[in-house]
């Protein structure tokens, strides 16, 4: 009802979804230059409220990309399969189990990466170098 549509709702970003039901917290804290709130009326799902205090954050945003995607496949699907919201939900439980394993081992998922970053270094991606990309116009500077 908030998102007035199927099709707004799939046209919406996951961002948009999480937080759907708090417009006026939203616009407030920009107003005031305060912290945005985390969720909306998303905060009501059962996912949500049976996760840890500290992950209830990561599990709306979670649990708003999920919703975002099946909404599309909903509005846009040839399909009539609900294949996708099962799949979706056993993802979201094992998000959470894990989430949950990642607090009683004590463990800080920032330690946990070691500054891994992907293999790229600090450049990002962008090595410097100039490719060479024959056919697709003039690159030659």
């Amino acid at each position: 009802a908030h998102s007035g549509s199927l099709l707004n709702l799939a046209k919406a970003p996951s961002s948009t979804v999480q937080i759907l039901g708090a417009e006026k917290a939203l616009f407030r804290a920009i107003k005031s230059k305060q912290k945005t709130p985390k969720y909306g009326l998303i905060y009501n799902a059962s996912f949500i409220g049976s996760a840890p205090q500290q992950h209830k954050g990561k599990v709306a945003r979670v649990l708003a990309a999920k919703c975002s995607l099946s909404a599309r496949v909903d509005a846009l699907g040839e399909k009539d399969e609900t294949t996708i919201g099962i799949k979706s939900r056993e993802q979201i439980e094992e998000r959470i189990k894990n989430l949950d394993n990642l607090q009683s081992s004590g463990s800080n998922s920032n330690n946990n990466n070691n500054n891994n970053r992907g293999g790229r270094g600090y450049s990002g991606g962008y090595s410097g170098k100039r490719r060479n990309y024959e056919g697709r116009g003039d690159f030659s500077n």
